[in-house]
């Protein structure tokens, strides 16, 4: 960690709620995109841990991907390839919504179904509580 990802414990922050989870063997654990965590283990073990995104959570994951820019975080500690995942994914999906629109000579910000696609993907980040899960495996 560099010093300003290690400066403060989020834990003690004002606003951060605190969630303790205990986990046994075989448990599996879905927490979701973005959400700062910290894992203790008091014997050993083996842990897993992949990252999953889904289109419901897409601003959440640029805000997070953002913010690890900002405070310059190590790439150890970010999801690697993200940018051309999400541009897979937006070449796969926007585009083709933009496609069709600009086939069938539409304005997307006037069609209802489409405005609201249109605003999601450019919707900036509402500030929100963030929660510390700690698990003891």
């Amino acid at each position: 960690m560099t010093g300003s990802e290690s400066d403060q414990w989020f834990g003690k922050m004002d606003g951060i709620i605190v969630k303790k989870v205990t986990m046994t063997a075989g448990n599996t654990f879905f927490m979701p995109g973005g959400w700062i965590h910290a894992v203790y283990t008091h014997e050993d073990s083996v842990a897993g841990s992949w990252n999953f995104f889904h289109a419901g959570c897409i601003s959440r994951q640029l805000r997070v991907f953002r913010a690890e820019v900002n405070v310059e975080a190590n790439s150890d500690y970010r999801v690697p390839e993200f940018i051309p995942i999400h541009f897979a994914y937006l070449t796969q999906k926007l585009l083709k919504v933009v496609e069709d629109s600009n086939k069938k000579r539409s304005n997307m910000t006037r069609q209802p179904h489409l405005k609201s696609t249109w605003e999601k993907f450019r919707k900036k980040a509402s500030r929100r509580t963030m929660t510390l899960f700690v698990f003891i495996v």
